[in-house]
């Protein structure tokens, strides 16, 4: 079919289905709200083609030319795209949906508010993407480069992300909620305001990268490397954190109710205010770490070493002291009886009629 007749139907709202357009030239060509259904588009150049609001459905475009497209909302529904060149393309508000993409490449495309939802990423090459507040779900990114890219806002559920390669990663304010990034590097990273919830995150590498605000709640963080980091006021409740290493990093005002951090190492750790109630810290190495103000309430502190610690003003009421190692107890704040008998009130089992203040008459008579 002529380039005519294909701009001809498009005006006329009608979807072109199973056209044979492989190794066609088509640069700089409008095909702007234009509907295609299972064409073959193999090798296909519309490098600088205006695609705006397009709509592609299982049409196969492997090895094509899309450099510097305008694909501005346009939908690619089961497209196969691999190998395809998507650099400097223009694809804000672009939807991938259950599509191809291995071994492409995406060089400085601007994906800003952009989704990519079950989509094949494997080889892919995404240096200096903007990915701003976009949205990857359920995808795969084995081996795939974002070195450089925007990630502000970026949201990646469900996704694996254990073999991309994130070289001098600035992402705050990111999801990561349930992906797995277990292994990766992310040291000297800037994460700030980001969501780790459920995360797997096992021996991962955050060592001076900075954290602060962020949230690892139901994290995997199993022998996980923090030590150096900026993570003041993060959130570990019920985080998993055995053998963790913090050494060194920057901790107040967290909030570690919950967690398991067994074995971790806290040594010269900031943790000045933070809440560690009712956490898991047996075992742990606490040497000149600063927990001043800290709450350690109900906290298991059995067989950690304390030595050089300062625990000006913490509180350790009801805490699991048993073995710890050179606890200093001498300016900690006293425990507090009326409070502990308060925190471990329990209503009565037995019911006393005598004792209620309301009669069987009295509390119908309004």
């Amino acid at each position: 079919m002529k380039l005519e007749q294909i701009q001809k139907r498009i005006k006329q709202l009608e979807p072109l289905q199973e056209l044979k357009l492989a190794g066609q030239q088509f640069v700089k060509q409008d095909f702007t709200t234009g509907t295609f259904i299972k064409c073959d588009l193999r090798g296909v150049n519309l490098s600088g083609a205006n695609l705006q609001e397009c709509s592609f459905v299982e049409c196969d475009f492997s090895d094509g030319n899309l450099s510097s497209t305008n694909l501005k909302i346009a939908t690619f529904y089961r497209c196969n795209l691999s190998r395809v060149s998507l650099s400097h393309a223009m694809a804000t508000g672009v939807c991938f949906n259950e599509c191809q993409l291995t071994e492409a490449q995406g060089q400085d495309i601007n994906l800003e508010h952009g989704n990519l939802i079950s989509c094949d990423l494997t080889l892919s090459n995404f240096k200096r993407a903007n990915l701003t507040q976009g949205g990857l779900i359920k995808c795969s990114f084995e081996n795939c480069d974002l070195s450089h890219a925007v990630l502000n806002q970026t949201t990646f559920y469900i996704a694996d992300l254990r073999r991309v390669i994130f070289d001098k990663l600035n992402a705050n304010r990111c999801v990561f909620t349930q992906s797995d990034l277990a292994g990766q590097n992310l040291s000297n990273a800037h994460l700030s305001y980001c969501q780790f919830m459920e995360a797997n995150l096992q021996e991962i590498n955050f060592s001076g990268s900075i954290l602060n605000n962020s949230n690892f709640k139901s994290a995997n963080l199993l022998s996980a490397r923090f030590n150096g980091a900026q993570a003041r006021q993060t959130l570990w409740i019920e985080a998993q954190l055995k053998k963790a290493d913090f050494s060194h990093a920057q901790l107040s005002q967290s909030v570690w109710v919950g967690a398991k951090a067994r074995q971790g190492c806290f040594i010269q750790a900031d943790l000045t205010e933070a809440v560690l109630q009712k956490a898991d810290f047996s075992q742990c190495d606490f040497s000149a770490a600063l927990l001043r103000y800290a709450d350690l309430a109900y906290a298991d502190l059995r067989y950690s070493n304390f030595k050089n610690a300062d625990l000006l003003r913490a509180t350790l009421r009801g805490a699991y002291l048993e073995e710890a190692l050179q606890l200093d107890r001498s300016r900690v704040t006293p425990d507090d009886a009326a409070t502990l008998q308060a925190e471990n009130w329990k209503p009565s089992t037995k019911s006393n009629p005598a004792s209620n203040p309301f009669t069987k008459t009295e509390r119908y008579a309004y």
